[in-house]
């Protein structure tokens, strides 16, 4: 008899539950920035930051004798990329008879340009806190990765 009541008290909350949320109003504001304006006090606020920032950024670190692109499935740029990793690596673990590099491919998110190679460029192309992280694995499971990856 309780089970009864409470399937009957239950049941109405339970098909509302079932039921599809429906738009029921949309809204649009469009807001006009005007780059000619510049609010003096935030911009003398930042400046000094921003000078520093960009001295960083534009630090010189290297020289690339043509643009770096990526590609798939291998380019210039992922082979660059590919290659500091394992540079990475092998003065990390004294283990590297078989080191693989292997990275996210959509985390490169830009090209270098055919030039000096500057700070900012690095964060341009790869903006993200990248980790390096070795995984032991089987030669077979490796195959698997590989085979997955050739997909």
């Amino acid at each position: 008899m309780l089970v009864k009541r409470l399937a009957a008290f239950l049941l109405p909350f339970l098909l509302l539950a079932c039921g599809h949320p429906r738009l029921s109003k949309t809204e649009t504001q469009h807001f006009v920035i005007n780059k000619e304006e510049v609010d003096s006090s935030t911009y003398k606020y930042i400046q000094p930051y921003k000078e520093k920032l960009d001295d960083a950024m534009n630090e010189v670190i290297g020289f690339a004798p043509e643009a770096l692109v990526k590609h798939q499935p291998e380019s210039n740029l992922t082979n660059f990329f590919a290659e500091a990793m394992m540079e990475k690596a092998k003065k990390i673990t004294k283990d590297t008879a078989d080191l693989v590099a292997l990275f996210n491919y959509g985390g490169i998110r830009t090209s270098v340009p055919q030039g000096d190679v500057r700070v900012g460029n690095m964060y341009e192309v790869m903006p993200f806190e990248n980790q390096l992280v070795f995984l032991p694995l089987k030669g077979s499971e490796l195959q698997k990765v590989l085979d997955l990856l050739a997909e």
